[in-house]
């Protein structure tokens, strides 16, 4: 009879101790920090980025935007700042339309949707273009990837602490149902200065 209770108390203890180590609740997935470049500009990843580690110095921040149905790869949006201006307007979206190629053989210059705005009260040039996405894989490799049906979201913003530069690339399906996230993106830009 000793022997029974000694052994439900055992249970009792074992049962106890395993009840407290469970956890009382799911954990939750952390949210993105916002990110701040050395040019002032604060930047925020919207419901359902990821953010990703940096794969170079010249990256404030990089998101991964998942795919939606049908794409096989994700979208990925990288803001960049450069000590100094990073090259003029005129520069950037030129070597940006170099990038691409359309598949009915016109000048990407001529079909990209290029228009100033202001975001967060910043003055911007924003690029809407879609084709085939043909970046090298590396800056200065010679080696090309190549991408069809592809989109492109781009601004270059101006800033008290120098030019940014914010590229979403992707499927154009994945793309377009980022849009509304992208705008609030750089809507919800905040600066130090």
């Amino acid at each position: 009879m000793i022997r029974i209770a000694v052994a439900l108390t055992l249970l009792a203890s074992a049962v106890a101790c395993a009840q407290d180590s469970r956890p009382t609740s799911k954990p939750t997935k952390q949210e993105a920090e916002p990110v701040t470049s050395n040019g002032g500009l604060t930047f925020t990843a919207q419901e359902g980025w990821e953010q990703l580690p940096p794969k170079s110095k010249m990256r404030v921040v990089t998101y991964r935007l998942p795919h939606v149905e049908g794409d096989a790869e994700d979208a990925e949006l990288v803001v960049y700042h450069f000590p100094g201006s990073g090259g003029s307007v005129e520069d950037n979206l030129k070597r940006w339309y170099g990038q691409w190629s359309q598949p009915d053989g016109k000048n990407t210059a001529d079909v990209a949707e290029t228009k100033k705005a202001k975001v967060s009260g910043l003055d911007a040039t924003l690029v809407d273009l879609t084709g085939t996405f043909q970046a090298e894989t590396r800056p200065g490799s010679g080696e090309r990837v190549k991408k069809e049906g592809w989109r492109m979201l781009a601004a270059i913003v101006e800033a008290p602490g120098g030019r940014h530069f914010v590229k979403c690339v992707g499927p154009a399906k994945t793309v377009a149902k980022w849009h509304d996230s992208y705008r609030a993106f750089l809507e919800a830009i905040q600066t130090d200065q």
